[in-house]
């Protein structure tokens, strides 16, 4: 996007002023988090014209021979490149149907050997988030190590705008929440958008066991997504979804 059109501003509610077209960043541990998490939130966005980039940082090597871990074995792929191959696959599928454009760093997590440090991924998340507006982040539960590490990443880089969001369908099941989350505010079509890009991860879904799978059955991932509702990043979404 050119520096004009960035500077070309749109007035809002309670007499803020942002760039007609807002780039949100959303950074996804895994290829399918973002989806399950912000999934309708996302096509909400893209749906007003905003960019939706999705920068995921466990997007593995699509040439690795290394064999698969026990969680991408269920695909039956000799090499963990095949495994990750079909899941960036599946990952342009779904970002194709909420409009965002998808980033996949070539790291591998918990499983493989390697894994990089949380200061390697903050080194490695730090230019794509260098010029973002907004910075969606994962906030709760962080119960994964793979999430976690992520998290701890993005508190070293403390963008400027940052949104921290819960993990679905983790979030529907884990104790404790602590601290003041709101619902987003997204129609029945960003609902169905969700449905049919969580839909395009049917292998991962299988696996969440049957608490993940009846979450997705019963449309509980679609009107669930919230958000942490402080900060200067809180005001600006709450501004533009309405």
């Amino acid at each position: 996007m050119t520096q004009t059109a960035r500077s070309t501003t749109l007035g809002v509610p309670h007499g803020r002023c942002y760039p007609l077209s807002i780039v949100f960043t959303v950074v996804s541990p895994h290829l399918d988090d973002a989806a399950l998490s912000l999934g309708a939130t996302m096509h909400a966005l893209t749906r007003r014209g905003h960019e939706v980039v999705i920068v995921t940082v466990f997007a593995g090597q699509t040439d690795s021979p290394l064999p698969p871990s026990e969680w991408d074995a269920g695909r039956r792929c000799r090499t963990a490149g095949e495994a990750y191959d079909r899941r960036r696959a599946e990952d342009l599928v779904a970002s194709r149907r909420l409009g965002a454009r998808p980033v996949w760093l070539a790291n591998f997590g918990v499983g493989y050997p390697d894994v990089p440090t949380s200061a390697e991924i903050a080194a490695q998340l730090e230019p794509h988030l260098r010029h973002t507006d907004v910075a969606l982040v994962p906030g709760w539960p962080l119960d994964h190590t793979d999430h976690a590490a992520v998290a701890d990443a993005l508190t070293v880089l403390q963008p400027a705008r940052t949104v921290r969001y819960a993990e679905l369908p983790y979030a529907l099941y884990a104790p404790g929440r602590t601290g003041n989350w709101r619902r987003t505010t997204v129609s029945m079509a960003d609902r169905r958008a969700k449905l049919a890009a969580v839909l395009a991860y049917r292998h991962e879904i299988r696996k969440f066991g049957p608490r993940g799978r009846a979450a997705v059955g019963l449309d509980r991932l679609l009107h669930r997504e919230c958000l942490a509702a402080s900060g200067a990043g809180a005001d600006l979404l709450e501004d533009v979804l309405g």
